[in-house]
């Protein structure tokens, strides 16, 4: 993932996880890199893993970063 996963970045996310749902397959995205994280990102992924599920597949994070942890935490959606 890019370093800003802000609003202002998650265009680029949105395109990747467009990407690994494409693909067919279970995914991991590492976030151990982000220095920007967002409700906009939150809710992002929240979308993605829901549609990874639709599918029968799995969406996971790898290495949240603070900046991830603090984001999931101020919107009280849990990581896992």
């Amino acid at each position: 993932m890019p370093p800003d996963c802000s609003i202002r970045g998650v265009g680029a996310v949105a395109e990747r996880m467009r990407d690994l749902l494409a693909a067919g397959q279970p995914a991991e995205i590492d976030c151990a890199n982000i220095e920007a994280a967002d409700i906009t990102f939150v809710q992002l992924v929240v979308s993605a893993r829901c549609s990874f599920a639709a599918r029968g597949l799995r969406l996971t994070i790898e290495g949240a970063s603070a900046a991830v942890v603090s984001a999931f935490a101020r919107t009280s959606v849990s990581l896992a």
